[in-house]
C-alpha cells in the first residue's frame, strides 16, 4: 500500500499510539514532519477498581473533554476545508467508550462523544483496547492491566502500538476507499467480553 503524495497529520505523535501512526504512515510514503516535543502528560484518568468512585473534580472533567472532545472538533474543522478527495479524517477513540468501568466514566463519556461526532461526520474511528506505553505502564493500576490483559480472548495480552497504526495506515489509503463512518476496534476481542 503506498501513501506516497499524501500528507498526514498526526496528533498525539510524540509518544506512545500517536508515535507509531506516524512511523507507519510515513513508512508507506506519506509526506510527514518530526512531531513536536511532547508539551503535556496524559490527562486520562486512571480508573480504579473499586466498585464505585467518587465523580471526579468539574476541573479534571473539562480538562477530559478539552482535550479528547473539544481538540478532536477544532482539529476536525481545521483540516476539513484543506482535504482533497480521497482524504480521509481517522479519529482515535477507546474500547472504553462501550464498555465503560469504574472510575473510569468521564474518559469513556468523553471518548463517546468523539465517536458521535466522527460518525455525524461519516468519518472513521480507530479504537484500540490496552496497548503498551508509557501511559498504561505508569498511569493505569496494574491490577486493572492484568484485569484487561486476561479478558482479552486473542493471546491473553495488551495490543502493540505497531497493530494499531497498521489500521489506521488501511484506512488512509485507497484499499479502504469503500470504509466510512465505521469504528475499528483494535482490541485482541475485548470489546467483545
Amino acid at each position: 500500500m503506498s501513501l506516497a503524495g499524501k500528507i498526514a497529520i498526526v496528533t498525539g505523535a510524540s509518544r506512545g499510539i500517536g508515535a507509531s501512526i506516524a512511523l507507519e504512515l510515513a513508512k508507506q510514503g506519506a509526506s510527514h514532519s518530526k512531531p513536536p516535543k511532547s508539551t503535556s502528560s496524559s490527562t486520562t484518568p486512571a480508573p480504579s477498581t473499586a466498585p464505585r468512585s467518587p465523580p471526579p473534580p468539574p476541573a479534571q472533567i473539562s480538562t477530559i473533554f478539552n482535550l479528547n472532545v473539544h481538540g478532536t472538533i477544532l482539529m476536525t474543522r481545521a483540516v476539513i476545508p484543506h482535504l482533497r478527495a480521497p482524504g480521509r479524517i481517522i479519529n482515535m477513540s477507546s474500547i472504553a467508550a462501550r464498555r465503560g468501568s469504574s472510575g473510569g466514566s468521564i474518559y469513556a463519556a468523553s471518548k463517546a462523544a468523539v465517536e458521535g461526532f466522527t460518525r455525524a461526520l461519516a468519518f472513521d474511528i480507530v479504537a484500540p483496547g490496552a496497548t503498551e506505553s508509557r501511559m498504561l505502564r505508569e498511569e493505569v493500576p496494574r491490577e486493572l492491566v492484568d484485569f484487561m490483559t486476561m479478558s482479552t480472548p486473542l493471546e491473553k495480552r495488551v495490543g502493540r502500538a505497531e497493530e494499531v497504526a497498521k489500521v489506521v495506515v488501511f484506512l488512509a489509503g485507497g484499499e479502504a476507499g469503500w470504509v466510512t463512518r465505521q469504528t475499528v476496534c483494535v482490541s485482541g476481542g475485548l470489546n467483545m467480553v
